[in-house]
């Protein structure tokens, strides 16, 4: 399976089972707010350590 890429807002992000990772690939500055909260939100909801 692949990682997904994903955009939030204005931002990107990748995750996903083969880096068992949520990466920031872009964050756009109106995406500042709440987005290190968000990418916490989903590395606890997918099972991911890192």
């Amino acid at each position: 399976m692949f990682d997904k890429l994903e955009v939030i807002g204005k931002s990107v992000i990748q995750h996903g089972p083969n880096n068992n990772r949520v990466y920031l690939m872009k964050l756009h500055p109106d995406d500042l707010e709440g987005m290190i909260d968000y990418l916490f939100r989903l590395a606890i909801a997918k099972g991911m350590p890192k």
